[in-house]
């Protein structure tokens, strides 16, 4: 099958070069690598297309006109069977046979996502890119047990381009990649998430990139739900599956709740009791009491936690391995307690309230 490389780009060109330097260099010959250039052709992205444009073609848009319509455009002169499509800050891997991959793996599916490893630099930035490894969990899971998938990373995706036709493109919404994922559900399309076709992708270094980032985000993940709820009968079918992908992804939180109602328990509370009073703690009654109850507390919620964490640390690490993402337990043990609260308090405040009442301004067309 011919495949057709889609990318589109807006203003800087980030990773552009060394993406159409590996793609030229892939060994499939039957290819078309198409750059979409949003908005006005810049300095910065002219440089880079002169050094490749003999191998690639070029849509100049001249004016803004989103990523949506910018690809929806390309796609009807994109020859190839199969379409893949890159964000220009997708970092490929040094293999000339990953295009030659991909269309193998197209001959057993519709729509390939290829997993993404954060690529960042700071503290912060690698903290964040655990984010990428929760998805690449629940996809690969999704995938496996569904041959489908409620959601979809489009920085870095194949889809056979009869399939993109039949779903009717990309839709025009925010979340277009997700939205282009619930619309496959209803349809008899197969995904797959090869383990060995991962990419990596740039992280916010600092928390106004990841803020800027994150706004679109949460409104896209506010319509998927809405969407969702909308047509819940088109998803009924999946629950279980969903649900199973939910049980490990929240293992650690299911657990430690499991321990939480242990110690809750009438009998492991005398049982805590009777050890304390054994100790002999020479305080008179009332003072230990005081203290059984702050020894008690203290030894539930650490356990709990303790618990809850190390059940987690095993589930990401063993995904890791096998996604081979970079793994540092000690900035996932501060993605685990800090971020990932922070990050969930995010989603409800600003999807669910603040967008409610103010409307977002966001740096986006769609």
């Amino acid at each position: 099958m011919k495949v057709s490389v889609l990318i589109p780009v807006y203003k800087d060109p980030k990773y552009l070069e060394d993406i159409l330097s590996k793609l030229i260099k892939n060994i499939l010959k039957d290819k078309e690598i198409i750059v979409i250039v949003d908005g006005e052709l810049t300095e910065s992205i002219k440089e880079v297309i002169e050094k490749f444009e003999s191998n690639i073609k070029v849509v100049i848009n001249g004016i803004r006109l989103g990523k949506v319509e910018s690809l929806n455009r390309a796609v009807d002169i994109a020859s190839g069977e199969t379409l893949v499509f890159l964000d220009n800050d997708v970092e490929l891997p040094d293999d000339i046979y990953f295009l030659s991959k991909i269309n193998k793996e197209m001959r057993r599916c519709d729509i390939l996502e290829m997993p993404k490893e954060g690529k960042a630099d700071s503290l912060f930035g690698k903290v964040v890119s655990y984010d990428y490894l929760s998805g690449a969990i629940a996809s690969l899971l999704a995938t496996s047990i569904l041959g489908k998938n409620l959601f979809l990373c489009g920085s870095a995706f194949a889809i056979k381009k009869e399939t993109f036709l039949k779903l009717g493109k990309f839709s025009k919404v925010i979340n277009e990649d997700w939205q282009l994922a619930l619309k496959s559900l209803s349809s008899n399309v197969k995904f797959s998430y090869p383990t060995d076709l991962k990419v990596k992708t740039l992280v916010p270094n600092n928390i106004f990139e990841w803020i800027n980032q994150r706004k679109k985000w949460a409104l896209g993940m506010k319509y998927w739900w809405r969407d969702i709820f909308i047509n819940i009968g088109n998803y009924i079918k999946h629950l279980p599956a969903v649900l199973l992908v939910g049980v490990v992804l929240f293992s650690s939180v299911i657990v430690g709740g499991g321990v939480w109602l242990f110690f809750s328990l009438p009998e492991t509370q005398l049982t805590i009791f009777n050890i304390i009073s054994q100790l002999g703690i020479p305080l008179g009654v009332s003072a230990f009491i005081h203290s059984y109850l702050l020894i008690f507390s203290l030894l539930r919620g650490s356990t709990s936690l303790g618990i809850s964490l190390l059940v987690n640390v095993g589930i990401f690490f063993t995904f890791s391995k096998l996604f081979k993402f970079r793994f540092n337990i000690i900035e996932f043990v501060i993605y685990t307690l800090f971020y990932y609260p922070f990050v969930t308090l995010f989603y409800i405040i600003y999807g669910g309230l603040i967008s409610t009442i103010i409307k977002p301004k966001l740096d986006w067309v769609y």
